[in-house]
C-alpha cells in the first residue's frame, strides 16, 4: 500500500471522498498525466498496522481491526483537561495516520463526556510549511474546524484545558 523512501512515504490507489477525523472531504480529482510526486514528509513513525488515510485518494491502507469506519470517532482519542483553566492537559494521538498532500486540510470535531459538566477549549495539531501548529477547535461543550495539514503524514493530536475549576474528558475526532 505504501513505500517508504526517506522521510517520505508514498500512497496510492483511488476513492471518491477523503475522511478526516469527523469531516468528509471531496478528493481532487488526479490527472492522468500529472507527474508522480514525492509523498507526504513522515512527521510521525507509524506504528506498524497502524490504518493510514490517504489525503488525496481517501483510501485507507487497512480496514480498522473493529471493522469501524475511518474518519468516524474510532480515529480521534480522549483529551484530558486538567481543573483550573489555566494549563492545557497532555496531548492526545489518534488511532489513525494522516498523508495529506500540498494545501490539504484536516478536520477535527470534539464533544464533552456525556454527563459531564465541564466545558472546554480543544486545539488539534495542523502542519504549517511542515511545522507542527496548535489550532483552535473551538471552545464550550462541542466544535469542529478544519486545519493546515499540507504534505504530511502523521496522526493527528489534539489537547483541551478546562473553561471553568472543573476538570473533564473531550471526546475529539
Amino acid at each position: 500500500m505504501y513505500e517508504r523512501k526517506g522521510t517520505t512515504m508514498l500512497l496510492g490507489s483511488a476513492m471518491a471522498g477523503v475522511f478526516t477525523l469527523g469531516i468528509l472531504v471531496p478528493a481532487a480529482a488526479a490527472s492522468a498525466a500529472e507527474p508522480e510526486r514525492s509523498g507526504p514528509v513522515v512527521m510521525d513513525e507509524m506504528k506498524p498496522g497502524t490504518p493510514i488515510v490517504d489525503g488525496r485518494t481517501g483510501q485507507v491502507s487497512r480496514p480498522d481491526a473493529a471493522g469501524s469506519p475511518l474518519g468516524t470517532v474510532d480515529c480521534g482519542g480522549v483529551a484530558w483537561a486538567p481543573p483550573g483553566a489555566v494549563t492545557w492537559g497532555p496531548e492526545s494521538r489518534g488511532k489513525c495516520g494522516l498523508a495529506g498532500f500540498p494545501g490539504y486540510k484536516a478536520g477535527y470535531a470534539f464533544a464533552i463526556a456525556p454527563g459531564s459538566n465541564a466545558h472546554a477549549c480543544v486545539q488539534g495539531l495542523g502542519y504549517s510549511s511542515g511545522k507542527g501548529k496548535w489550532y483552535s477547535v473551538g471552545c464550550g461543550s462541542s466544535g469542529r474546524t478544519t486545519v493546515s495539514w499540507g504534505n504530511v503524514l502523521a496522526y493527528q493530536k489534539g489537547k483541551a484545558r478546562s473553561q471553568t475549576g472543573l476538570g473533564g474528558f473531550m471526546k475529539w475526532w
